[in-house]
């Protein structure tokens, strides 16, 4: 009985231990869009500011 309870508490503490790195790497791949999704957002932000730099500075209407 004393070894069956052992194996419980192993099969337990693995499954903590599968979902601890289980959202780990969730938070990871989430944190790493956002990261990536802000850095394009900038990029695409000042693409837009360039052109309309560019559209001012030739003069035409």
């Amino acid at each position: 009985m004393k070894e069956q309870k052992g194996e419980h508490v192993d099969i337990k503490r693995d499954t903590d231990l599968f979902e601890t790195i289980f959202i780990t790497i969730l938070v990871g791949i989430v944190g790493s869009v956002f990261i990536a999704g802000t850095f394009v957002w900038q990029e695409i932000e000042l693409e837009k500011q360039l052109n309309k730099t560019i559209y001012v500075s030739s003069g035409i209407k």
